[in-house]
């Protein structure tokens, strides 16, 4: 298991839009350097990302395109 850190003041959580018990928790470490996106199923965390904050600005402009500029999103074998 990796460093495991106290949860941060900052972040938000995000439903799956296939069902409730799957969830998108980002974490904001201000103090490391970096975002912490975990994708959890109920209340075991399932994977994590540590997303450096230099990137986290590339990462929302990203989000903020337009649906109807994004690309189709990829095929994926987990969902």
């Amino acid at each position: 298991m990796g460093e495991v850190y106290p949860l941060p003041g900052v972040g938000d959580t995000f439903d799956d839009v296939r069902d409730g018990g799957r969830r998108l928790r980002v974490s904001v470490y201000a103090d490391r350097g970096m975002v912490v996106l975990s994708l959890w199923s109920g209340v075991a965390c399932r994977a994590s990302f540590r997303l450096a904050a230099a990137d986290a600005e590339r990462l929302r402009a990203a989000l903020e395109l337009p649906a109807e500029t994004a690309p189709d999103p990829p095929v994926s074998a987990c969902g």
